[in-house]
């Protein structure tokens, strides 16, 4: 039996009674809308963001409570209304030996998914006091991963530069070398492309002039390219070295980068970010990429992302395992996948105003995983923002 016991703008709880059991402990889930401030504004080509829209999800039956947090990304329609609409569609399917590889049929992927199966994952590890680990094959305890120290925000070339410098000079070692995520991309709609060409170069060249020797640079457009700027950008990207770049194209004019004679001699590897929005497209993808960014988010949960991960591997292309911006309680999980990224980007937290006291740290260019109180371990003390 399942009823509704909540249903506002921001909170939704749905109560399970088992007929079997009829003097056990009800099971509930409780969806909840939560806006995260950050500490600065983040730009991107999508727009600037002063906060975020998450959803979180609690699972819980008697002592036991499992949590997920996701990102609720407006660009890709995901608010609370539809994740209360989605999991209304669900009730009846829903009890207490749910197993995250039933979810997966039940939910379409995306941010509601996501947090349903890090919820779930997270209550069957306090109720069968085991790590996640044991739960979805293939995983590994999250430790320390190599990881984009700073991701610059896209703005003009001098705030784009001095917002390195900043960060420099917050450093004990202001030499070491760092690697560093550029967002680029936020051109206006009434910009030819040789202008275009030009602002895009001069934010890059103010960035890497600043950088310590040695330093690594990830570009990542964010759709915010056509054919023509990124064809200009090309000889550029391979003279300054640039490691990586990251959806140029909007999504769905993924073939048209079989045009760009220029990228049989490229020095960068090719990522897809935004094209690769559902585990679906990676069969369509494959051909035109040489990596692709896997975020729960996007895959709809840790379960699928280790099981698209897998079949990345399988194809010899290299695996990003990336992150919305969000809290620790967000992020957290994707540490499970990490070990065998060619790249970490996860430093989401780090943009967020008040997350967990026990959450990611970065430090000398590694992300630091939480404490086992945070997600995917029994919990033995409360979460303490």
């Amino acid at each position: 039996m399942v009823k509704i016991t909540a249903h506002t703008d921001t909170l939704f709880q749905l109560e399970f009674a088992s007929a079997a059991a009829p003097t056990s402990a009800p099971l509930i889930l409780r969806a909840s809308a939560v806006l995260q401030p950050l500490k600065t504004s983040f730009g991107v080509s999508h727009g600037t963001l002063n906060a975020v829209n998450m959803l979180d999800i609690d699972l819980s039956q008697g002592p036991h409570v499992g949590r997920g947090e996701a990102r609720l990304y407006q660009a890709y329609d995901e608010h609370f209304e539809r994740s209360t609409s989605l999991l209304s569609g669900i009730a009846e399917k829903i009890h207490a030996k749910l197993t995250p590889d039933e979810l997966i049929d039940f939910l379409p992927a995306g941010a509601t998914r996501n947090a349903f199966d890090l919820a779930l994952l997270d209550f069957r590890a306090q109720r069968f006091n085991q790590s996640v680990t044991t739960m979805v094959d293939g995983l590994t305890d999250p430790q320390p991963v190599r990881c984009t120290d700073l991701t610059i925000s896209v703005n003009t070339p001098q705030k784009m530069q001095d917002e390195l410098i900043t960060y420099i000079n917050g450093r004990d070692n202001k030499t070491a070398s760092l690697r560093v995520k550029i967002k680029l991309g936020a051109i206006p709609s009434d910009m030819i492309v040789a202008d275009a060409i030009e602002l895009e170069s001069n934010r890059l060249k103010a960035v890497i002039a600043k950088l310590p020797a040695q330093s690594e640079c990830l570009i990542d457009a964010n759709e915010g390219w056509s054919l023509e700027i990124f064809e200009g950008l090309i000889p550029l990207l391979n003279e300054l070295r640039i490691i990586v770049v990251e959806q140029p194209l909007p999504r769905g004019q993924e073939q048209s980068l079989s045009q760009l004679g220029a990228l049989k001699d490229r020095h960068f590897s090719l990522i897809a970010d935004e094209s690769f929005h559902d585990p679906d497209d990676l069969k369509i993808l494959l051909p035109h990429f040489d990596g692709f960014n896997v975020k729960l988010d996007k895959m709809g949960g840790l379960t699928t992302a280790q099981k698209i991960s897998n079949d990345i591997l399988a194809q010899n292309k290299k695996l990003m395992v990336g992150c919305m911006v969000g809290s620790s309680l967000a992020i957290a999980p994707a540490f499970w996948l990490a070990a065998r990224a060619h790249w970490a980007d996860l430093d989401g937290a780090s943009y967020v105003r008040d997350d967990y006291s026990n959450g990611i740290k970065l430090r000398d260019g590694f992300a630091i995983p939480g404490d086992q109180n945070l997600w995917g371990y029994p919990r033995k003390a409360p979460l303490i923002k």
